[in-house]
């Protein structure tokens, strides 16, 4: 697993602090040149993993990156499905059926029967498969070489104030001293409530800490910030 992996919170409007702040990435990111731009300067500071959900605007990413084949031959997408918030918004406006029919391209007549069997014996895991593989169709061609299924098992929130870390602090302080695990720290800058140079000092004093997740929306942050992980982890 690489040390570094940079996320897409930012492209899409999820800040956890500051709801003013939502609205103006949303804003600065309703056109996708503007992400790949980001991307790209993540790239230049030496990060080729993009850790992101199977938001719809991610197929207009993969998009880019197929048609540029040899500029991002060795970059690498790790997908984190499924995207709860797209399928409960589905459903509630179009139902389960409708939700099939909205998210599973291909031999409709096959996956529609398949998945209506599944909601008529509430074989729900077996809706879910279905829905995954269908996700997984927009990074064809992609290199995927690690998909999280429900990510949030081993990749949590990790930072010095003990935001968003449910239980505490002092509980995941616990575990990664004395717990055998492979950690993902996330929101390591508590939705920009901590410097990057606390946030990554804090997170060196435990070496069970695998790699670091993080988003940024300017290149100074993401190479400030990469910078740091590298020299104190």
């Amino acid at each position: 697993m690489e040390k570094v992996l940079f996320g897409d919170n930012q492209f899409f409007g999820v800040n956890h602090l500051s709801d003013e702040k939502s609205r103006s990435q949303s804003i600065r990111f309703k056109d996708d040149s503007a992400i790949i731009r980001v991307l790209d300067q993540s790239r230049d500071a030496g990060i080729n993993t993009f850790m992101c959900t199977t938001h719809d605007r991610i197929a207009n990413i993969c998009n880019h990156i197929r048609r540029n084949q040899e500029k991002y031959s060795d970059y690498k997408i790790y997908p984190c499905m499924p995207y709860a918030h797209k399928y409960a918004n589905a459903v509630t406006e179009l139902g389960i059926i409708g939700t099939i029919k909205q998210y599973v391209p291909g031999n409709l007549f096959g996956t529609f029967a398949r998945g209506g069997m599944a909601y008529l014996n509430k074989d729900y895991i077996k809706l879910m498969e279905i829905f995954i593989d269908a996700e997984m169709k927009m990074f064809q061609g992609v290199s995927t070489p690690v998909i999280f299924i429900q990510n949030v098992i081993i990749c949590s929130s990790i930072n010095k104030i003990g935001f968003r870390m449910s239980g505490g602090k002092e509980k995941y302080e616990t575990y990664l001293n004395e717990r055998k695990f492979r950690p993902i720290a996330m929101q390591v800058l508590a939705a920009g409530a901590l410097k990057p140079e606390e946030a990554i000092e804090y997170l060196s004093r435990f070496p069970k800490i695998e790699s670091v997740l993080f988003g940024a929306s300017s290149k100074n942050h993401i190479v400030e910030t990469k910078n740091l992980i590298d020299n104190l982890m």
